[in-house]
């Protein structure tokens, strides 16, 4: 049998483990429309907001400085996110809605984005990259 003292910290972890993700900032899909090749960092930040986390920032095979800055976008709704929300709630499945995305620049200008992948696969592309 489960002592009250118990409960009590059962119940915070798990309202913590689903109150968390709900906390991330994210970024609506609809803005990346508005996105371009080209855009300084405060021109994308302008249109997304401050980035979640800079991934990081390499120098490449070319002498060039990349950096990459990550945003959680809202993927918005489909079947799969309707049967987590069902099964955790809106606030459980919420991490299930977003998206990360990765933004590279090169001399403070925007020169690829797309969806986050691996990043030590991506850290050996962009050394092979000539950007321009």
């Amino acid at each position: 049998m489960i002592k009250a003292d118990n409960k009590l910290f059962i119940f915070l972890g798990l309202a913590v483990i689903l109150l968390l993700p709900a906390c991330v900032k994210k970024t609506k899909s609809s803005k990346l429309s508005r996105v371009s090749i080209g855009m300084s960092k405060r021109e994308l930040e302008s249109v997304l907001g401050e980035p979640n986390t800079i991934r990081g920032a390499m120098i490449n095979n070319f002498q060039q400085t990349i950096e990459t800055w990550e945003y959680q976008v809202d993927s918005g709704f489909n079947d799969k996110k309707m049967a987590a929300m069902q099964l955790f709630g809106y606030v459980g499945a919420s991490w299930y809605f977003n998206d990360p995305y990765w933004f590279f620049f090169c001399d403070n200008k925007l020169v690829k984005w797309c969806k986050a992948g691996d990043w030590e696969t991506i850290q050996h592309e962009i050394k092979e990259i000539r950007f321009r």
